[in-house]
């Protein structure tokens, strides 16, 4: 596993901790404002931080695979 995808386990972990106690606190009779903000911002940061790191990984899974089908190609012209 690389460090992006360490970091995007991670932050599903938080987003999944930050998604449980923003549900426990929406079941207060009357929850903190503040702290309902605090947890919609944090959800809202991880979800789009999540979203970045799967677009990057993508992004360079493609590039792996287009570099090993020019590397084959070079190399099957060779043999």
């Amino acid at each position: 596993m690389n460090t992006l995808e360490a970091q995007r386990c991670r932050l599903q972990e938080e987003l999944a901790l930050a998604e449980k106690e923003l549900e426990e606190l929406l079941r207060t009779p009357n929850p903190n404002k503040t702290m309902v903000n605090f947890y919609s911002d944090l959800l809202v940061r991880n979800r789009e931080l999540i979203r970045m790191i799967d677009t990057h990984l993508s992004q360079s899974s493609h590039w792996i695979t287009d570099r090993a089908n020019s590397i084959a190609k070079l190399a099957d012209g060779v043999a």
